[in-house]
């Protein structure tokens, strides 16, 4: 691990006063690619260093800042951007230091959470345009924040997503100014990540498939995240268990040692589908995840997931205070698809505390924010109380003006699928649908469709099944189900939730 290395030396150097070899060596350092105990452990670094080797040094306040917006003191890193801004008076105009500080300053700016999105591309065009072919060392940012994302991961890159094609077009040549391996593989990530928020399976997953070999170990995280959501929605897709495991060697094989924070957290959102209580509460009692005052960017991700954790174990008022703080943090850093997921997230767990009134005025707003763009998975994703909350909102509800019936339609439709597939997924305490006693996914068919009142015959052909396959699947629905008949065993997958 070079940058534990470099901060070893540079702490030595300190502590012998030997501040100049301190500084050169810090001039080094991936800010990126620091874990949070490696964040806060150049923050000490900085703090020891003294003011005049910070605040001459292009490179090191440069460092300092992105550390900062890192760890969510924007104070701090205004401050810094600041230092760097006053350095132009020390450096003339046309030679490459004054190029590589206006490239800093630039990224610094780029790297805020709280910049106008509307600017965003405006803003990597003067950086392309500036830097893109300069002859000096170029600022190299990350573009998921370590977050298993690119749409939503160091900026929401909501806005230029409702323009995909045309967006991507102008940014592809940008990228080598300021990501590394010259951004290979980010576009289409990002596209993939759309495309299945919008329920493109298909779409997504060529896309995906031709960033899961980045070399830039952030983009195949992103990537092979993808990949892992859609086996969760597709059976017949590759197992998500794979595909994670797969994930984990790879990112042990690039010593990507700051994605694994979120890698776990990852694998806790798949433990949380498959109802592993054991595992979520293993992986939320050493989160570590308890400071919401100043939340890092880097820690985004897993307060979301921590969350969803809350649900999943039946700690539902957790869950809604949590997600109460975590929206206003979101929407102050203008993180569309991260706002709509708390508020959906918040929606269902109210719902499991029965406040009905609560989850729909939250489903409310979270479909209103997400209608511009048309996101139906970040729903869809929540599972049957999500389903639940659709129905209940499109018969007793009166749809804000924004929302069309064809949109919540589609939702609806997406979670009673992902219902059907993950019915033990915030199955609320009590209910008997756990793993160990849940039906199979074609037993689930069979039971949808006999829902639906068809025949054995019918839903023989829907399935592409022999009839006796369905007299068979029928059989171990009764006995699960403990019903004597098709009436019976519909009326008790009712009170299960597992039909509507």
């Amino acid at each position: 691990m070079i940058e534990h290395r470099i901060l070893t030396e540079a702490g030595t150097h300190l502590e012998e006063q030997r501040y100049a070899e301190a500084a050169e060596l810090l001039t080094r350092i991936e800010v990126q690619k620091l874990t949070g105990e490696e964040q806060n452990r150049l923050d000490s670094l900085f703090a020891a260093l003294p003011r005049e080797y910070t605040d001459s040094s292009v490179e090191l306040c440069y460092r300092a800042a992105l550390l900062q917006i890192q760890r969510g003191d924007l104070a701090a890193a205004r401050e810094w951007q600041g230092n760097l801004t006053a350095l132009r008076k020390s450096l003339k105009e046309g030679t490459p230091q004054r190029q590589t500080l206006e490239n800093r300053i630039f990224c610094v700016a780029l790297s805020m959470p709280l910049g106008p999105n509307a600017n965003l591309l405006l803003s990597l065009a003067v950086i392309g345009n500036e830097f893109g072919h300069a002859k000096i060392p170029l600022a190299r940012l990350s573009a998921t924040g370590k977050y298993p994302s690119v749409l939503r991961g160091a900026k929401d890159l909501s806005d230029l997503a409702k323009h995909h094609r045309a967006s991507a077009s102008i940014v592809r040549p940008l990228l080598p100014a300021f990501l590394e391996d010259e951004g290979r593989g980010v576009c289409e990530t990002a596209i993939a990540e759309l495309l299945y928020e919008k329920n493109d399976l298909n779409g997504a997953s060529m896309q995906a498939a031709v960033a899961i070999g980045a070399e830039n170990p952030e983009i195949a995280f992103a990537a092979l995240a993808l990949l892992a959501r859609l086996g969760a929605v597709d059976p017949s897709a590759r197992p998500p268990v794979e595909i994670l495991a797969h994930l984990g060697d790879l990112l042990e094989k690039k010593d990507a040692h700051w994605l694994l924070p979120n890698y776990k957290a990852l694998c806790t959102r798949f433990d949380i589908l498959r109802g592993d209580p054991e595992q979520v509460r293993a992986w939320l009692d050493g989160c570590g995840l308890n400071d919401l005052e100043k939340l890092p960017l880097r820690d985004g991700y897993a307060f979301l997931t921590k969350a969803r954790a809350y649900i999943a174990l039946g700690e539902y008022s957790h869950a809604a205070t949590l997600l109460e703080a975590l929206t206003v943090v979101m929407q102050q850093e203008r993180r569309v698809l991260d706002t709509v997921e708390c508020l959906a997230l918040s929606a269902v767990a109210c719902a499991l505390l029965g406040s009905d009134d609560t989850a729909l005025a939250k489903l409310e707003q979270a479909l209103c924010l997400a209608v511009e763009f048309g996101y139906i998975r970040v729903f869809a994703d929540c599972g049957k109380q999500m389903f639940h909350l659709l129905v209940r909102y499109a018969r007793e509800g009166q749809p804000h003006s924004e929302l069309g019936g064809a949109y919540i339609k589609k939702i609806t439709e997406s979670a009673k699928t992902f219902s059907t597939l993950h019915p033990a997924l915030f199955a609320k305490k009590g209910d008997d649908t756990a793993p160990a006693s849940a039906l199979t996914q074609s037993e689930l068919h069979v039971l949808q469709l006999l829902d639906e009142g068809k025949s054995n015959k019918l839903i023989a052909k829907e399935l592409h099944v022999q009839p006796s396959t369905v007299s068979f699947h029928l059989t171990n629905i009764f006995e699960k189900l403990g019903a004597a008949n098709r009436t019976e065993a519909i009326k008790r997958a009712r009170e299960k939730g597992l039909v509507e």
